[in-house]
């Protein structure tokens, strides 16, 4: 049994948190002493609860996902909290890099669109967008439309018929631009719907 820390030569004239940091440290060892020490140091209630956080990750009580999240939530809000939950959300495999991506500028508020998959046997590709790309369609003149695949399309028809434009060239006179709307129509880029978000070029 240890001898009363009161009565102790090193106990004399020490006061307030002094003291209670030398009891603590005199009673107790390990993660109780870890905890106690917390308790004294820690200047608010916010504190002593990430100072606890990490003392459960320390023993493992917690494993670094789990101590990232209730670190985040803690500490930040709004859009910061939003973004911190998707980075340790891609972190632990729960989003792809894409699907991060697409996270990331969502809550932003910003535009996004990406290829998902482009198979080369029936020319089809398949795209993933959010909602800000088709409000920056329809405020650049596309739609409107009942369904968001719809714009999509006439977006992507349009962006396909631009580039095939860009492919012929000219001397600039009137038969040479007569002759490039003649390939145009000929060379006019369809896009069809054929379902589970992919579409036909032909």
């Amino acid at each position: 049994m240890k001898i009363p820390f009161a009565i102790l030569p090193t106990a004399w004239g020490l006061k307030g948190k002094s003291r209670k940091l030398a009891e603590a440290e005199y009673y107790l060892e390990g993660e109780e002493l870890a905890r106690r020490l917390a308790e004294i140091d820690a200047i608010n209630e916010d504190d002593l609860k990430q100072q606890l956080l990490m003392i459960d990750l320390e023993y493992k009580h917690i494993n670094k996902r789990k101590y990232d999240t209730a670190t985040a939530k803690l500490n930040l809000e709004g859009t910061d909290l939003d973004l911190e939950m998707a980075r340790i959300n891609h972190e632990g495999g729960d989003l792809t890099d894409a699907e991060y991506a697409k996270e990331k500028a969502t809550i932003n508020k910003e535009a996004y669109i990406t290829v998902v998959e482009i198979d080369s046997k029936d020319n089809s590709f398949e795209f993933d967008w959010n909602l800000y790309f088709i409000d920056d369609l329809e405020e650049a003149g596309y739609g409107p439309a009942p369904k968001e695949e719809m714009i999509v399309e006439e977006w992507f028809n349009s962006l396909c018929k631009d580039v095939a434009l860009e492919a012929f060239e000219g001397d600039g006179s009137m038969e040479d631009l007569e002759e490039q709307e003649k390939d145009r129509k000929t060379n006019m880029v369809n896009v069809t719907d054929i379902g589970k978000g992919r579409k036909e070029i032909t």
